[in-house]
């Protein structure tokens, strides 16, 4: 059998060495009289112990004034004292604190035992890189000190191996406990079994658990958990509803924890809704879930993008009694912002701090990339401030996300001033903060700039990646300089970056417009033989063109068919490009069948996907054909009939996808006469507007300038608990106030400060950059009047800066 190596001589033995030092010399002296005052002694251990105990990890200031009252009192340490300080430590991985304990069990002539050195093990196992110290501990313990392993012993370094990655070293100290006296329990065995799982050995963890099974050893529910966790990361997942099955009928039954990984595997294999039957049917056998439970089953909807079942389920551990915790509030927060409801995750700031939880810094980046990426770059820049208010300090993703933002606005000036002073913040640079720069360079235009900076990241340690070359490529194919192009993707080869799908699109996607397909092809035929995969883009892109690879496309929805094939998904911009290529051919019969197909995936349509539809309904018997730019300008409420009577034929029942696209169109261009219909449709129907459908027609009454239609519009959205945008809010205040309705424009701003919005978003976007830039003063003293009233208190910044903008009043 090979032998457990020693530590190498290296200064992660450090620690070892001293430990070992200290161990040797207290080993030669016996064990002191307990003397008279041994109730004493017995005494002041139990309270060492019981603070040692603690649930929430030791609670090391208070032993230690433990220990020292225990001095005070004169009643002398013994090894139980010691290894009880010595054991404290560990569990913290302090591990130079353990030793100083160790070296005072030396002094006070008390020899550590097995127990001592597990303790030791422990803590070397769990502070960072100390595993190979550990191995050496472990080696010298009946050498060296005369300590004998026991099955703690083993354990203790197995579950250090495998934290460590070091899985072949485990299974090589779990077969030498196997054939020493201690043999492995289920503890020893579960412990190995999760190091399989989690280092991908499933199959092996599986045999461990068959062997243990044949020795007598019964699995408990944590070593099935394991096991649970293996089968759902490898997607096993009927494998692990059978054994499921074995374990309620056998036992042991599962628990909290079991479920949790099933959920979490089921999320992350995409299968979102068969993870919440999965929570639902552990609620229903009256398992007490715990937050990480709900958690995996709310990143997993927030994931797929739907973030209102997401808040759902932190509703459902509302009324089960689960508190959310910070995470729970971080994943459904990035949710909305990632949906552009960036106001709604504004108002769960604000039930999070309510709820007595702080935001960290993670909460805040994901609010302001959701501020920048909603175009509200000076909410972003007051959440900054708001941040440092709360002592949360930005961190290097925080300014990578306002130096992205300012390059996507094209303020390169501004972007290049916050990137100057990051060191002076304290802040390294990073390659993903130069590819912003460079693609805000390409993007107006300046690839010179764009190029220098490329050659700068070198001085601070940053190199090009693959996302810098691509922006490059893609700066210089806007502007035509295709053989320069692809001279730089050459040079990227040989600089030893790899050229990605996205490469190669951007490239064949600039040759295509520039009508040059053969090239095209060629750039493709180039991209296979990379060992690139054709993805949505590339597809869509053969789709879009009427040529490609040197010849004509008779069907493009045989690209759909080979997209299949390559276990590529459509999505909606790929259904959009078919169903307008069908409709450029005339073949409108099949437009129409796309378009069913799109919504039986099921994807969302949007006004990109009726619009060829729509111009090829006008245009069907007029002279003077209708451009696809201008056709929600041009059509009429007959045309529409016609578009929803052509769609019957494909999808008798068209639902609130169908409707909400079509009515964000026509709302978009103010075509009162075409929203109405669709309204009684959808009333016919039985459909009811959702909250961005009431967001769509509440802008649309306003810029048409009826604002009791659109007062009716914002009552019926409250009343459904709606969170309608507040800049359209703001149209509507504003318009208001403009017109002489004072009264219902502050009716309005009551019920605003009602349904849960942030209290600083409402000044920062209603009374700052909407009332009162538009001298509406009086209006906003009056609302900050309001809000002083129901106590809807801004932070202390935002309420100096209103107070100041508005004279001091």
């Amino acid at each position: 059998m090979r032998r457990l190596p020693p530590p190498p001589a290296a200064a992660a033995t450090t620690t070892a060495r001293r430990l070992s030092s200290s161990a040797a010399a207290a080993v030669v002296a016996p064990a002191a009289d307990p003397g008279p005052g041994r109730s004493d002694v017995r005494a002041h251990n139990a309270a060492l112990i019981a603070l040692s105990r603690d649930a929430g990890g030791p609670r090391l200031g208070q032993l230690l004034a433990a220990f020292g009252a225990m001095l005070k009192s004169g009643a002398p340490p013994d090894r139980c004292t010691y290894n009880t300080l010595v054991n404290a430590h560990c569990k913290l991985a302090r591990v130079a604190d353990a030793a100083a304990a160790l070296a005072r069990m030396r002094e006070a002539g008390i020899a550590p035992d097995t127990f001592t050195y597990n303790s030791l093990l422990l803590g070397l196992c769990r502070a960072g890189g100390a595993v190979a110290a550990a191995c050496g501990v472990f080696v010298q313990m009946p050498r060296r000190w005369g300590a004998a392993h026991d099955a703690f012993s083993y354990t203790i370094l197995i579950q250090g191996l495998c934290a460590a990655g070091r899985v072949a070293d485990a299974r090589r100290v779990f077969d030498r406990m196997s054939k020493s006296w201690c043999r492995p329990g289920v503890h020893t065995y579960t412990v190995l079994v999760d190091g399989l799982c989690k280092d991908g050995q499933v199959g092996e963890a599986e045999a461990l658990v068959d062997t243990m099974v044949r020795k007598g050893l019964v699995p408990s529910v944590v070593t099935y958990n394991a096991l649970v966790g293996g089968f759902c990361r490898e997607g096993r997942f009927d494998d692990v509803f059978s054994l499921l099955k074995k374990m309620e009928v056998e036992g042991p039954v599962p628990d909290c924890w079991t479920y949790t990984h099933l959920v979490d595997g089921l999320c992350k294999h995409g299968e979102v809704e068969r993870g919440a039957e999965v929570l639902h049917e552990a609620l229903g056998k009256g398992l007490a879930l715990g937050v990480g439970t709900y958690n995996a089953l709310i990143d997993g909807y927030c994931k797929c993008g739907d973030v209102n079942s997401a808040r759902d389920v932190m509703q459902l551990m509302d009324r089960n009694g689960v508190k959310p915790d910070v995470w729970t509030f971080n994943e459904v927060i990035n949710g909305y912002c990632s949906s552009g409801k960036v106001h709604r995750a504004m108002a769960l700031l604000s039930q999070m701090t309510g709820a007595g939880l702080s935001p960290n810094v993670v909460t805040f980046n994901s609010l302001i990339s959701g501020q920048c990426s909603a175009g509200e770059m000076k909410n972003a820049f007051r959440l900054l401030e708001l941040m440092e208010e709360c002592g949360v300090h930005p961190d290097r993703q925080t300014y990578a996300i306002f130096i992205d933002a300012l390059c996507h606005d094209g303020r390169m000036e501004d972007a290049d001033s916050l990137f100057s002073g990051l060191s002076e913040k304290g802040i390294r640079t990073h390659t993903i903060i130069y590819n912003s720069l460079v693609r805000g360079y390409c993007k107006a235009g300046n690839i010179d700039a764009a190029f220098a900076l490329m050659d700068k990241m070198a001085s601070d340690d940053c190199f090009p990646d693959v996302y810098t070359y691509n922006a490059l490529i893609d700066g210089l194919c806007k502007q035509d300089r295709v053989g320069e192009a692809t001279v730089l993707l050459d040079k990227m080869k040989k600089q030893g970056v790899e050229p990605t799908t996205c490469t190669f699109n951007i490239l064949i996607e600039r040759m295509l417009c520039q009508k040059k397909p053969v090239d095209a092809s060629k750039m493709y035929e180039q991209m296979i033989a990379s060992g690139c995969k054709a993805d949505k883009w590339t597809y869509t892109l053969k789709i879009s063109t009427n040529y490609f690879e040197g010849t004509s496309l008779e069907d493009p929805g045989i690209m759909t068919t080979k997209m299949h094939e390559a276990g590529v998904s459509p999505d909606v911009v790929t259904y959009n490009a078919l169903i307008k290529a069908y409709c450029d051919c005339g073949l409108t019969e099949k437009a129409f069948s796309a378009h069913a197909e799109m919504l039986g995936v099921p994807l969302n349509p949007d006004c990109i996907t009726y619009s060829p539809l729509l111009k090829h309904i006008c245009n069907k018997d007029d002279s003077e054909p209708v451009d696809g730019d201008k056709i929600w300008k041009t059509v009429d409420v007959s045309s529409l009939q016609e578009l929803l009577e052509q769609m019957c034929k494909y999808d008798p029942t068209p639902g609130i996808s169908t409707y909400k696209a079509l009515l964000k169109g026509f709302c978009d261009h103010c075509r009162l006469e075409e929203v109405e219909w669709l309204l009684k449709r959808m009333e016919e129907s039985s459909i009811v507007l959702d909250e961005d459908m009431s967001d769509y027609l509440l802008n649309c009454y306003c810029k048409l300038k009826m604002y009791g239609e659109a007062c009716k519009i914002f009552r019926l959205a409250t009343n459904s608990s709606h969170q309608l945008r507040l800049k359209s809010c703001c149209l509507l205040l504003s318009g208001l106030f403009d017109s002489g309705g004072h009264g219902m424009a502050l009716s309005i701003f009551t019920d605003i400060l009602g349904i849960g919005y942030n209290y600083d978003e409402i000044a920062w976007t209603l009374l700052i950059d909407c009332l009162h830039e538009k001298g509406h003063d009086g209006a906003c003293l009056e609302m900050l009047s309001i809000m002083k009233d129901r106590k809807c208190f801004t932070s202390d910044r935002t309420y100096t800066s209103l107070v100041s903008l508005l004279g001091g009043n």
